[in-house]
């Protein structure tokens, strides 16, 4: 087989120039390899006589759980017990205890058959009618001046007791008093153009004891009168208290 192979070769007209040793060996290696992968070819096709077949195509199985038991055939969950935790309180608060607020105690009802018993009282005001003071407003116009910066007035409710005689026989009277207000503020004189006794002591102990704001000429404190109106009057109804007016 050599031979033939090579045989052309040999009939082939020889170029003028002489071709390389190692192109030729190049040549004859190719040819060789050639005829030898097709004769392996040829030789494995013979042996088996048969063509090759596509492998056989892999099918998936897919199979699901036969899920047939129900929430009944569950097994019961068993309970965890948790461990109680015990706490300390933070602090204590203690209120103070309060005493019950006792109720007002209402005052005492006149025993029936002693008549007008009780408790009265007159309030002082300004007197407005200076008329009323006969002799006393003439000394005004002539002891002090006419026209000052400020006149003497109360600093506080000035009260009288109603006399306790005159209440019990429903007796009543008015009072006006003519008060001279030191630079002190004091009541240095007392004088009753109208009013009985027993009425007049009452108001006299209260002028003794009220504080006044004296009066004021040029930004300093003066001595200067002042006119006040007690009126002692029996309520109407049961006549047990006296009204201020």
């Amino acid at each position: 087989m050599t031979a033939s192979v090579f045989a052309p070769l040999r009939t082939m007209p020889q170029p003028s120039r002489p071709v390389p040793p190692a192109l030729v060996c190049a040549i004859a290696a190719s040819v060789v390899i050639h005829v030898s992968l097709v004769a392996l070819t040829l030789g494995s096709g013979a042996r088996t006589g048969d063509t090759p077949r596509d492998p056989a195509p892999l099918r998936a199985v897919i199979t699901t759980p036969d899920v047939t038991a129900s929430l009944e055939t569950l097994p019961a969950p068993v309970p965890v017990a948790l461990a109680s935790r015990h706490r300390e309180p933070l602090a204590t608060l203690t209120l103070p205890e309060i005493a019950a607020t006792p109720s007002p105690i209402a005052p005492p009802e006149p025993a029936p058959g002693n008549g007008n018993l009780g408790i009265g009282k007159a309030t002082a005001v300004v007197l407005r009618d200076r008329s009323r003071l006969g002799e006393l407003y003439d000394r005004t116009l002539r002891e002090f001046p006419v026209e000052i910066g400020k006149r003497p007035r109360m600093t506080a409710a000035i009260v009288a007791r109603y006399p306790p005689a005159a209440l019990a026989a429903g007796r009543e009277d008015s009072v006006i008093a003519w008060v001279v207000v030191n630079e002190q503020g004091e009541a240095s004189e007392i004088e009753f153009p109208e009013g009985s006794d027993e009425f007049a002591e009452e108001v006299r102990t209260a002028l003794r004891a009220a504080r006044f704001k004296p009066a004021e000429d040029r930004l300093r404190p003066i001595r200067f009168p002042l006119a006040l109106q007690f009126d002692f009057r029996l309520s109407e109804g049961d006549g047990t208290a006296a009204q201020a007016k």
